[in-house]
């Protein structure tokens, strides 16, 4: 049991220093039962620098709208689910290794590659509504499979 909360907070510190974010911000997507695409749009546009830590969500999601990674507009408070999130996180760490997401750019696509990756656990459902600790796990898995990918092939 201490190492279980020992990782949480280890996790959870890790994601302050990584995005930089306010404490509330991430308390509050912690405590999250269901997270919302504002949560998830903040932590992506925050790790692409697009976003400063005093940004609200529906200013993070006109930004991933900007930039490609939504395609419309969408209200901050409406939930998101697995294959959603999982669209804007391959967007975020500009994940590749799929042919099927090459040739069909797609959030069911994205979701397979992140899952067969291990970054999303394999018990989850695309259109399950994601709690906050699985939202900050996904991130953190994310950021290091990608750090350590890209190390990797720039050694090559």
């Amino acid at each position: 049991m201490k190492k279980v909360i020992l990782f949480v907070s280890v996790q959870i510190l890790f994601c302050l220093a990584a995005f930089s974010q306010s404490a509330d911000k991430v308390s509050q997507l912690i405590q999250s039962q269901k997270v919302t695409y504002g949560q998830v749009s903040y932590l992506s546009a925050v790790s692409l620098g697009l976003a400063q830590n005093d940004s609200t969500e529906a200013e993070a999601i006109d930004l991933l709208r900007r930039a490609g990674i939504l395609s419309n507009d969408i209200p901050a408070q409406k939930e998101i689910n697995y294959a959603n999130t999982a669209w804007i996180l391959v967007n975020t760490f500009k994940a590749n290794g799929s042919l099927w997401l090459k040739m069909f750019p797609s959030p069911r696509y994205a979701f397979k590659l992140l899952k067969a990756q291990g970054i999303i656990s394999s018990a989850a459902d695309p259109h399950q509504i994601p709690a906050g600790r699985d939202i900050l796990n996904m991130f953190t898995d994310g950021m290091s499979f990608y750090q350590q990918k890209n190390a990797h092939n720039n050694m090559e």
